[in-house]
């Protein structure tokens, strides 16, 4: 059970990560915390398991949209920005959608034009999962 156990430490740590980043992105927006939990733990379940174990250095990226297509823009939109997507998991609460989306380290600075390409707010750092 020490896998399980640690898959779930894992999950709690990615969980905690996107709570706190999530609240900073629409901190001025009027979402309530209680809002960001749900959405924060839809996310965290859309997520594969497989996430947790990234098989290169990879960077979590947060966007934040009023938009319900948020995901299906991101995934349009990274080949053209040259963003490679690994695994993405989607929460929506009201009008508000959050992506987690781990991408590889290389990517970094690519993330900004495509948070701008489809009109989302980002957070970008370390994935929380090793």
């Amino acid at each position: 059970m020490v896998s399980v156990d640690r898959r779930d430490s894992a999950e709690r740590a990615l969980e905690a990560e996107l709570r706190e980043r999530v609240m900073r992105l629409v901190a001025t927006r009027g979402v309530s915390p209680a809002r960001v939990q749900a959405t924060v733990r839809q996310v965290v379940a859309a997520l594969p398991a497989a996430s947790v174990a990234a098989p290169e250095p990879s960077l979590l990226a947060t966007f934040a949209a009023t938009r319900a297509d948020l995901l299906s823009a991101l995934r349009a939109a990274a080949p053209g920005a040259g963003v490679r997507l690994l695994h993405a998991g989607r929460g929506i609460e009201g009008r508000h959608t959050v992506c987690a989306v781990l991408v590889p380290d290389t990517d970094r600075d690519k993330l900004s034009a495509l948070a701008a390409s489809v009109g989302a707010l980002l957070s970008v750092g370390e994935a929380p999962l090793s």
